[in-house]
């Protein structure tokens, strides 16, 4: 049986990708060994959905428009560097996002709901708004990276208004993985 890689995400302005490439151009001067997230592979996801059986993929489209179409755009802030499962081991590194209003966690339960009956099961955690911008390999110079993380002087005022989310396909090669659009939903402004 085919199946398509799938996850929802919100696409990220120039402004945030920018930010965030320095704050990776940064970080590589500790000297880690961690895999970089390329900076047009940058997005804030919502849900993984996993490997998706090509018959599923219209209802996943459906039920993914469905879940959107009464939600407002918003503004989402850079706010902090932290790491996955926590700063002294640390395996995923991230950027977290704050906004003013709960329409980023409303969005992600409506989600979560919306897509349980089609056997995508709840995330047994709270939804973490998160960009993941690299992997750790192995534990080198983690320490370092851990004092990194904890004194962090994170640019302040980096803002982005959250108005598209997008449900991707995800083709994984030897060069990395590549996201493709399989539908796009614009929430109403403001």
């Amino acid at each position: 049986m085919d199946t398509t890689r799938t996850f929802i995400a919100f696409d990220l302005s120039e402004e945030f990708k920018e930010t965030i490439a320095l704050i990776q151009r940064d970080l590589k001067e500790l000297d880690l060994d961690i895999s970089w997230v390329k900076n047009n592979n940058l997005h804030l996801t919502i849900k993984f959905l996993g490997s998706v059986a090509q018959d599923k993929i219209p209802a996943v489209i459906e039920t993914f428009q469905n879940s959107l179409k009464d939600f407002p755009s918003f503004t989402s802030e850079l706010a902090d560097l932290g790491a996955f499962p926590r700063i002294d081991r640390p395996q995923i590194l991230w950027i977290g996002l704050k906004e003013e209003t709960s329409v980023l966690q409303n969005i992600a339960e409506s989600i979560e709901q919306n897509f349980e009956p089609l056997d995508f099961p709840k995330e047994g955690r709270a939804f973490e708004p998160h960009i993941t911008i690299g992997r750790l390999r192995s534990n080198k110079n983690t320490s370092r990276l851990s004092e990194k993380i904890k004194n962090y002087a994170f640019p302040s005022g980096i803002r982005q208004e959250m108005t598209r989310i997008t449900l991707y396909k995800s083709v994984l090669s030897s060069q990395g993985p590549s996201y493709e659009q399989l539908a796009r939903v614009e929430l109403t402004a403001n």
